[in-house]
């Protein structure tokens, strides 16, 4: 099926704008994933690092405070430091209670339930450690407080396998939007190629069907049409080998069809010239031959008398 010239614009045009949506949702789509690991990387896995790294300082606070607490020699220094363990259990339990709300995988919620086991245990024997120390039994608060270490060694290692698990979801989430950026740019340069090749395509095909349809030039084109129409029947249209199809070719024919034409208009017109005059003469001849015989019979008549 042979399409009309709008149609193959419409065409190629079409297809430009296709590509060009398929590229802005394929950016789109990928900056939106991006975007996503960024997301995820901002609100839960460095929040979570940042939460365990509180709570971990507050363990080591609430460790000092139960040293001070064996240390203080009165009672207003003991009161003190009930208070300062109070207040940093308290906000111990804010910071876990924080980092609760950002736990989002199994894995991480088992190493955390093991941490909140080991903290009860060790805040049980913390109890009992300040007890004794309130009791003013120094020496039995400060060995308690030295087989309480394992204890609290075992909460700083679940504290570091919550850090390490945060950090390698990060980083994880972080190889994610780099490998999602890779892909977009592969993605977004294979459409743009593509882009490329149809659009420079069509444009030869579009250029080569225009000047086919023409048969040369436009500027030329339109000049020739100016001569003819001015009624230049000279002129001599240069047209490719072959051609019969063109608007050139059949303005070629056109000149060619007029010329020939007119020479059969300018042959009949001679012809008409030619018998007017044979005409007259044969109505010269007849006019004398009449004059003649009008003498004669006058002569005839004449004669009679």
């Amino acid at each position: 099926m042979k399409l009309s010239l709008r149609a193959k614009l419409a065409l190629a045009f079409g297809a430009l704008l296709v590509l060009t949506s398929l590229l802005g949702g394929v950016a789109l789509m990928q900056m939106n994933r991006i975007n996503t690991q960024a997301t995820i990387i901002a609100q839960n896995w460095l929040p979570s690092v940042d939460a365990v790294h509180r709570v971990n300082t507050l363990m080591v606070r609430y460790r000092v405070g139960e040293y001070a607490h064996i240390l203080a020699t009165d009672t207003a220094n003991t009161v003190r430091i009930d208070k300062y363990l109070v207040d940093t259990e308290a906000s111990l339990k804010t910071a876990m209670a924080d980092y609760q709300a950002l736990m989002s995988m199994p894995e991480e919620r088992a190493i955390f339930d093991t941490f909140s086991a080991a903290l009860a245990t060790y805040l049980e024997s913390s109890k009992r450690i300040t007890t004794m120390s309130r009791q003013n039994q120094k020496e039995t608060a400060s060995r308690m407080t030295m087989d309480s270490l394992d204890e609290f060694n075992a909460i700083v290692a679940e504290l570091a396998k919550l850090v390490d698990f945060n950090t390698a979801q990060a980083q994880l989430a972080s190889e994610t939007g780099t490998q999602t950026y890779a892909t977009s740019l592969k993605v977004v340069f294979a459409v743009i190629a593509l882009a490329l090749v149809i659009g420079i395509g069509t444009a030869i095909w579009l250029i080569r069907d225009i000047m086919r349809a023409l048969g040369g030039e436009p500027d030329y084109a339109r000049d020739i049409i100016r001569e003819i129409a001015a009624g230049n029947l000279d002129i001599q249209v240069a047209t490719r080998k072959d051609d019969e199809e063109s608007l050139l070719a059949a303005a070629r024919d056109m000149v060619a069809k007029l010329n020939e034409v007119i020479a059969k208009v300018m042959a009949a017109g001679r012809n008409v010239d030619t018998g007017s005059q044979e005409l007259s003469a044969a109505a010269e001849q007849l006019s004398q031959g009449s004059t003649e015989q009008a003498s004669s019979t006058e002569e005839a008549s004449s004669a009679m008398e």
